[in-house]
C-alpha cells in the first residue's frame, strides 16, 4: 500500500556566505518540520551560500562548514529525508546542486542543475557548471524528481521526470521578485500537464544590488490545484500531505501518457 507523506517547504532568508548561519537556520526548520510530524524537509536553492554567485563561485570550495556532512546530522537527528540546494565544489568548479539525504544520514541522489540563467543580473554561466543529467529518486513509496528554479522554464525537464516515473517534482528555487507571474503559471503548469505534485520550495530576503526574491512557496496537486502557498515575504514553513493515489487517480480520469503520439 501506498502511503501519504507530509513534506515541509522552507521558505527563508540567506545569509550570503554565512554556511554556519544558514545551516543553522536548516536546523530550526529541521525541528519545526519534525514536531509537525514531517517525513521530508525541503530546503530551498543554494541555501547554504546564498544567491552572490561571484562570491559562491569563490568560496564554495573554502567557506565552512561543509554542508552535507551537517545536513546528514540534521537528517539523523531529526529523523527527516532532507531535500536541499547547495554549493557544490567539485573539482575546480562549482555546481548548483541539489541533494537527497535519508533519515539514516545517507546520500542517496544528487542533481546538478542543468539550466543555467544566462540573463543579467544572473549570468550563472560565469560561475557555475552545468549538470548534464536528470535525476529521480525514492523517498519514501514516492518518486520524486528535482529541478531548479530556471529549470522550470523548459518543460522537457518536467516531461522527462514524468516519463521516469516520477510522482513529485521538488523544485528548490531563488526565484526573484520581479517574474512572481511566472513562477506562478510555470509551476502550475508543469504539475497540470505531467498529473504530478510540483512542490515549489523558493526564498525570501536580497542578494546583491536588486535581486529581490518572490517567495511564495507552493504545493500543487495532480490536478493543477494550490494546496498551499506562502507569502512573498515572510518566512514560514509550508506543510502539505503527498498522496500517491492521487497520481493514479488523475491519471484515470485523463490519460495523457497513453494519449500522447510521441512518433510525431
Amino acid at each position: 500500500m501506498l502511503n501519504t507523506m507530509k513534506f515541509g517547504l522552507a521558505q527563508f532568508d540567506c545569509t550570503v556566505g554565512d554556511r554556519a548561519a544558514n545551516l543553522a537556520t536548516a536546523r530550526r526548520f529541521a525541528k519545526n518540520a519534525h514536531a509537525q510530524g514531517c517525513d521530508v524537509l525541503v530546503l530551498p536553492e543554494i541555501f547554504d551560500m546564498g544567491y552572490d554567485l561571484s562570491r559562491v563561485a569563490a568560496d564554495a570550495a573554502t567557506t565552512m562548514p561543509q554542508p552535507l556532512p551537517e545536513l546528514q546530522t540534521i537528517a539523523r537527528e531529526e529523523r527527516l529525508h532532507i531535500i536541499a540546494g547547495i554549493a557544490e565544489a567539485d573539482d575546480g568548479r562549482v555546481y548548483n546542486a541539489i541533494v537527497f539525504v535519508n533519515p539514516e544520514g545517507e546520500i542517496t541522489a544528487k542533481y546538478r542543475k542543468t539550466h543555467l540563467v544566462t540573463a543579467a543580473p544572473m549570468h550563472e554561466e560565469q560561475h557555475l557548471g552545468a549538470g548534464n543529467e536528470f535525476v529521480t529518486a525514492q523517498v519514501g513509496d514516492l518518486t520524486c524528481g528535482v529541478m531548479t528554479c530556471y529549470d522550470i522554464r523548459f518543460p522537457e525537464v518536467a516531461r522527462s521526470l514524468a516519463l521516469r516515473g516520477a510522482q513529485v517534482i521538488i523544485v528548490p528555487a531563488a526565484f526573484p521578485l520581479v517574474r512572481l507571474p511566472h513562477w506562478e503559471v510555470l509551476i502550475r503548469a508543469r504539475a497540470i500537464e505531467n498529473q504530478v505534485y510540483v512542490l515549489a520550495c523558493n526564498r525570501i530576503g536580497q542578494d546583491g544590488p536588486g535581486l529581490l526574491f518572490c517567495g511564495t512557496s507552493t504545493a500543487i496537486d495532480p490536478y493543477g490545484t494550490t494546496l498551499a502557498s506562502a507569502s512573498a515575504i515572510d518566512e514560514t514553513l509550508v506543510v502539505v500531505d503527498v498522496d500517491p493515489k492521487q497520481v493514479e487517480k488523475t491519471r484515470d480520469r485523463m490519460n495523457i501518457f497513453q494519449d500522447r503520439r510521441p512518433e510525431l
